[in-house]
């Protein structure tokens, strides 16, 4: 299964200001990753409103991140930041399901969906529509082409639909925690390299999921860097130039029994 949302990260240069979150100014990029492991297969950076183009209307941003996957038969989880009922013909004709929440002013939403006092629930050949209430006035609005019945999970107790989106929802926040726990950033001025290392992360993330490394993230990233700045301390541990307690700091660090020239 994957998730769709958005993925956030701090930068210098005040891309987008969000006044809810700690860091709250941010680099706003959108990202498609598993739900579980957490690989991330695809990301754009969001660079304000009205800068997609008329032409990459929401569903079609699903439809951009969602091209490594086309004919994968695999179901996508989205927040209702994404999904409108267009997208549910498009992502069908690319052989993908969709499990999500709506936002309640879609045009094609029925009246009788908006109540705020019981539970809704609509179907047709290929889609289910839901309408739920977990607090009181509240109400939610969730789609699915994967379910096609109310069932109740054995396990849960709740709606599989429900439930499913439950378990699923949560890919793109683990990314940014694992990324924000073991990273390489750096305070810098220039948003350019925020991203940069942001990315050098994810990248991180993936080879520590290809490679099924057997021991924790930290160890692997901590032998990943040491593997990328070798052949760099080599080349200043030999030169005599440098200060000798550098060259010393740069030997530690090899852990080589190497002469400086």
């Amino acid at each position: 299964m994957l998730q769709l949302m958005n993925c956030l990260f701090p930068s210098e240069s005040g891309e987008a200001y969000i006044p809810s979150k700690p860091a709250k100014y941010v680099l706003k990029a959108r990202i498609l990753t598993d739900s579980k492991p957490y690989f991330v297969y695809s990301v754009y950076l969001y660079c304000g409103k009205g800068t997609e183009g008329l032409t990459l209307t929401p569903e079609w941003r699903i439809v951009r991140l969602c091209k490594p996957i086309v004919n994968s038969n695999r179901n996508t989880t989205c927040d209702n930041w994404y999904i409108y009922i267009q997208l549910v013909e498009e992502l069908r004709n690319m052989r993908l399901a969709l499990v999500g929440t709506m936002i309640k002013n879609i045009k094609e939403i029925p009246n009788e969906f908006l109540s705020l006092n019981k539970r809704t629930s609509g179907f047709t050949n290929n889609t289910t529509l839901l309408s739920h209430v977990p607090k009181i006035l509240k109400t939610v609005l969730q789609i699915s082409t994967m379910h096609h019945s109310l069932e109740v999970g054995h396990e849960t107790n709740i709606l599989e639909i429900i439930a499913h989106y439950k378990k699923t929802e949560g890919g793109v926040d683990t990314v940014d925690e694992k990324c924000s726990k073991y990273c390489s950033s750096q305070r810098t001025r220039y948003w350019r390299m925020g991203l940069f290392l942001h990315l050098l992360d994810m990248s991180s993330l993936n080879a520590f999921i290809v490679t099924n490394y057997y021991e924790t993230d930290i160890t692997f990233m901590k032998a990943q860097g040491k593997q990328l700045t070798q052949y760099a301390l080599q080349e200043r541990f030999v030169n005599a130039r440098l200060p000798r307690e550098l060259r010393m700091a740069v030997e530690r660090v090899l852990r080589t029994d190497m002469k400086p020239n």
